[in-house]
């Protein structure tokens, strides 16, 4: 007699019986499926008959000939849409497609509108190109230096001033422009702009200005031509501003005895009239032309050239060519002292002795210390180093007191053995 869990064993083996089955049943059926997957994407991604792609950017090649350069086409691009099979174009990129104009064929230096050729690899079709045509302007290539005018404007002018138009300049003073030869000879004249409306001139102005083109009608070249040419784009210049004065002639003492106290010194003439930069004048009065030497000798009188005595770059207005100065020593004296003292320099122990008693010396200077300087106040030192023909030269120092007071006049030398 079967239990009750016989039976339900059984039961449990018949329904993995029947799953089993069912499993087996299923599985060919997925990979059916999985198949006509793979298949249905095959056809659509490789084997699909027509697909279109955009390539964007392409570089336009200028095909010329020898005799003219293309002034405008460079920099080009067209953007084109292909097709054929997705496989082919999956594997492009914008590089493996070449566009180029032929202008090789023109023997006449204008502007031409070309057909825009483009070149794909094998397997795909052109269908569209965003550009068809471009304009290209042939020219010779060509060059010219113009001078540099300086367009210079201004409203107010300083008082006694004027401008030196003669020694207006720019720099450089010439400009150096290439580019088409059609375009350069319609260029009459190049300046350089400088604006001081607004503001005082009152001084010489340097700066720094833009270049602008013009034809001989004095017409401003257009932007279409100017972006054809090549060249500097500003330019320095040099606007001189002069002013007319009167400034008084003057001396200076040098270093020494001489001043104002013992020494008179009259300049013939006593001003001149001069033209010249203005910040060199303005707040000039008076010029130095001499320099009191203490070798000038009483009431002497000498006359001496302009030229290059006067403020740099300034000329004179007067006609004058030169002036005359007299000197008038006052309070000074010329007196001649025997000295017996020497005193050696003698660093290589040559062994030199001074054979002379005594030595006479010219001074010159202030009277009150020519009256009263002595030997005491006076060194000489003999250099024995420099002994030359039996004669060794002689250095005259003077104490502090007298430094400024007295000058030796004449070289000196003594006898040695």
């Amino acid at each position: 007699m079967e239990n009750k869990t016989d039976r339900v064993v059984s039961n449990v083996k018949e329904t993995d019986k029947k799953s089993g089955k069912r499993f087996k049943n299923l599985l060919p059926k997925v990979l059916s499926l999985l198949f006509a997957f793979a298949l249905w994407f095959y056809v659509v991604s490789v084997e699909s008959p027509v697909n279109e792609k955009t390539f964007e950017g392409i570089d336009i090649e200028i095909e010329k000939g020898e005799d003219f350069v293309p002034y405008s086409g460079r920099n080009a691009t067209v953007d084109i849409t292909v097709k054929g099979k997705r496989s082919n174009l999956n594997q492009l990129s914008a590089d493996d497609f070449s566009a180029y104009v032929d202008v090789s064929k023109y023997d006449k230096a204008d502007k031409y509108d070309v057909k825009v050729n483009v070149d794909v690899p094998a397997g795909v079709t052109l269908t569209e190109q965003s550009v068809k045509l471009i304009t290209v302007y042939l020219d010779e290539s060509y060059q010219e230096s113009f001078p540099i005018e300086v367009d210079y404007l201004y409203d107010n002018i300083a008082e006694d001033c004027l401008v030196d138009e003669d020694n207006i300049k720019a720099e450089p003073e010439t400009l150096q422009v290439t580019g088409p030869k059609k375009v350069i000879e319609k260029i009459g004249r190049v300046k350089v702009k400088a604006d001081y409306r607004g503001e005082e001139l009152d001084s010489t102005k340097d700066g720094r200005g833009n270049i602008l083109l013009y034809t001989e009608d004095g017409e401003e070249l257009s932007d279409s031509d100017l972006r054809y040419l090549s060249f500097d784009r500003s330019a320095g210049y040099t606007i001189p501003v002069y002013m007319t004065k009167t400034i008084k002639l003057k001396a200076e003492f040098g270093s020494g005895y001489l001043n104002s106290d013992n020494c008179n010194i009259n300049i013939s003439p006593a001003t001149i009239r001069v033209t010249g930069p203005a910040e060199t004048l303005r707040n000039l009065d008076s010029w130095t032309v001499y320099t009191v030497n203490e070798s000038t000798s009483p009431n002497e009188t000498k006359n001496y050239a302009l030229s290059g005595k006067l403020p740099e770059n300034t000329v004179s207005e007067d006609s004058i060519s030169e002036f005359k100065v007299t000197v008038q020593l006052t309070d000074t004296k010329t007196d001649t002292l025997s000295l017996t003292k020497f005193e050696l320099f003698d660093p290589d122990e040559l062994g030199y002795k001074v054979d002379e008693p005594n030595i006479n010396i010219k001074l010159k200077g202030v009277k009150e210390a020519i009256d009263t300087i002595s030997e005491s106040d006076i060194t000489l030192r003999v250099d024995m180093t420099a002994v030359q023909g039996g004669r060794a030269p002689v250095t005259v120092e003077f104490s502090t007191e007298y430094a400024n007071s007295v000058i030796e006049v004449g070289t000196y030398s003594v006898k040695v053995k």
